[in-house]
């Protein structure tokens, strides 16, 4: 997520999204993976507030790099405890050569639980949807998923059949 796009048009289709599948009894945690300098409290009371949570609800809040992947990761694991998750990367999914701006799936492998989703922002794409059905397949080895397509997609992730059965009908 880069400071310079902060309010573009892309973090009110998020909102839109994310208020289909939340579920509404409890927090949505927010993962960043700040691509630029450190945010100030301004910036993220403003993301906090365009993605309807907290700022508490935010973190970790330190630049993402690919050489700290798994430490940052490892940090969001306990950050999340088993709440539903968004993780907004600069870019998307990259199933290979993934720049900071790329989540992989192997980062999200530990974040599913049984009863929480993860939701997974996707810039849009330049394929006929090949490169998203891939992206999607990249996820079934450890959790159930949906997708809402788009000029830019939400990949939905879940340990709960019935979760993700709920948020597929959206």
């Amino acid at each position: 997520m880069r400071r310079e796009f902060l309010s573009d048009a892309c973090d009110f289709w998020k909102r839109g999204i994310l208020d289909l599948i939340r579920d509404h009894g409890r927090a949505m945690r927010v993962v960043p993976m700040l691509a630029d300098v450190a945010w100030s409290p301004e910036d993220l009371r403003t993301c906090a507030d365009l993605l309807g949570t907290g700022v508490d609800n935010i973190g970790p809040l330190r630049t993402f790099t690919n050489t700290a992947r798994h430490a940052y990761f490892s940090e969001a694991g306990m950050f999340v405890r088993e709440r539903d998750v968004f993780i907004d990367p600069d870019t998307g999914v990259a199933l290979a050569n993934p720049r900071p701006a790329h989540l992989v799936p192997d980062d999200v492998a530990r974040l599913p639980a049984q009863d929480n989703v993860v939701a997974i922002y996707q810039h849009g794409s330049r394929d006929d949807g090949a490169g998203l059905r891939g992206i999607l397949n990249s996820f079934t080895s450890f959790a159930k998923v949906v997708a809402y397509e788009g000029q830019v997609s939400m990949i939905i992730v879940s340990g709960s059949d019935a979760r993700i059965a709920e948020r597929g009908q959206a």
